[in-house]
């Protein structure tokens, strides 16, 4: 992809001055889902969440990894992946349980 400078060069697309705007847009993006869910782990942590879900939308263009992860619920405390997983991945991490987890009544 590339755009005719004024000189009549050929320029790549990220290195216009549109091209740059939209990397910084993505970039902006990107670090506000990413501040939005370590948000969620620590305040849901704070608050005696157990288990958070991943949640967001697939599409027919959706990859691999977010089409095998939605829905996967994952433990406070245990490994949870850094979300978003690639530019433009709409996926989220939501609270599913607040308290003991269901079979803690059964250890006790």
């Amino acid at each position: 992809m590339t755009e005719q400078a004024a000189d009549g060069v050929a320029v790549p697309y990220w290195e216009t001055q549109e091209g740059i705007l939209d990397r910084f847009s993505m970039l902006a993006e990107d670090v506000q889902l990413s501040t939005f869910n370590v948000a969620v782990k620590v305040y849901g942590t704070a608050l005696g969440v157990t288990d958070f879900v991943i949640s967001g939308d697939l599409k027919s263009t959706s990859c691999e990894w977010c089409i095998n992860h939605v829905g996967v619920v994952y433990h406070r405390g245990r490994f949870m992946p850094d979300l978003p997983r690639h530019q433009f991945c709409p996926h989220f991490y939501d609270i599913l349980r607040i308290g003991e987890p269901p079979n803690a009544a059964q250890q006790k």
